[in-house]
């Protein structure tokens, strides 16, 4: 058997024998042009280290109001009132439980009517009705509720008031619609506001129809 012999560190290659020092020399080389680089920009946002940035926190009292604007408009309320300053509109709201021609006709005597069923101020489509009168000299002020509703074009606001507050809409499109085949969804999943002239409901006759989107809402001051 042939002894092992051992091999000489000084017969190795000059860069081996320093290894170590030159591996540290082109790290740290490598780490001054990184940084040199970086400072000017010229690193790829891919090789860039960016600390992660703190989550942004909301202030207790912006969520707060969001949570409160949540708590305060009602969801099932009645209006009260419709208000349109473009045309001169300004009249109660009648809310009828019963869908009955004549019951309707009757609350049509006394102003702008919700209809049974659909949607309430801000929640679903809420459907009013009201008289329209060409005559200039009317006794009852409610055979005119709806006058100039053609007059309304896309953009013009629409409130309406109930106890708790005034709800805000928008005028989207303004139609008019012949006979009495007008199809009013409650179910469409849209907060809206459709205003229809009517001098007698469920009578054949042309009539104007006004659909406006829900914008916001404004709780009464105590």
């Amino acid at each position: 058997m042939k002894p092992t012999v051992g091999r000489n560190l000084s017969s190795s290659p000059f860069f081996w024998q320093h290894r170590f020092t030159y591996t540290a020399t082109a790290a740290g080389v490598a780490a001054v042009v990184y940084l040199l680089f970086y400072m000017v920009g010229w690193v790829p946002s891919e090789l860039r280290f960016e600390p992660a940035a703190p989550a942004q926190q909301t202030s207790s009292s912006t969520a707060a109001s969001v949570d409160q604007l949540d708590s305060i408009m009602p969801m099932t309320e009645e209006p009260r009132r419709i208000t349109i300053e473009k045309i001169g509109v300004n009249t109660a709201v009648k809310n009828p439980v019963s869908t009955d021609t004549q019951t309707l006709n009757n609350y049509l005597a006394e102003g702008a009517v919700r209809y049974p069923g659909s949607g309430h101020p801000g929640n679903g489509n809420l459907f009013m009705f009201g008289h329209s009168s060409s005559l200039s000299n009317v006794w009852n002020q409610a055979y005119k509720t709806f006058n100039n509703l053609a007059e309304l074009s896309p953009g013009d606001k629409i409130s309406v008031d109930t106890v708790s507050g005034t709800y805000t809409y928008y005028v989207i499109d303004v139609e008019f619609k012949e006979d009495v085949a007008i199809y009013v969804p409650f179910d469409s999943g849209e907060n809206l506001l459709t205003l229809s002239t009517c001098n007698n409901f469920g009578s054949k006759e042309d009539r104007i129809i006004v659909r406006a989107n829900f914008a916001g809402f404004s709780p009464h001051s105590n």
